[in-house]
């Protein structure tokens, strides 16, 4: 799960994680309409690192995962569970004020983002 935490104020239905909770309406700002926009941010973002092939896959990864929305989004709950079950501290329960906004672009093959490493460079800030 992208968020992989839940959150101790939330409402019935939600899990607390905003990113995990509004997954499908993210989705929907993808779209043929806005296929451009986000081509140009990547290309932005990426700089000479910006492969037109690579984007392409990515869009065409989203549009299959659209086609399959019903099925793939269908149980947050369910999913939880499993991560919990094989991880008991691997979804915390963040408190208080924990805005998030973040584009992660890992192009470290092999290696996987950590978030609690990248949050202690800041101070917890982040």
């Amino acid at each position: 799960m992208s968020g992989n935490h839940v959150d101790d104020d939330f409402d019935p239905g939600r899990i607390g994680c905003r990113a995990v909770d509004r997954v499908e309406e993210h989705l929907d700002h993808i779209s043929p309409r806005t296929l451009f926009e986000i081509e140009a941010f990547l290309h932005e973002m990426l700089g000479a690192e910006f492969s037109s092939e690579a984007s392409d896959r990515i869009l065409a990864s989203t549009v299959r995962l659209l086609a399959l929305e019903d099925q793939y989004f269908s149980s947050k709950a369910e999913a939880l569970d499993h991560i919990v079950a094989s991880s008991p501290q691997g979804v915390p329960v963040l408190s208080g004020e924990h805005k998030e906004v973040i584009l992660n672009i890992n192009l470290v093959k092999n290696e996987t983002f950590h978030r609690d490493h990248f949050s202690s460079r800041f101070g917890g800030r982040m």
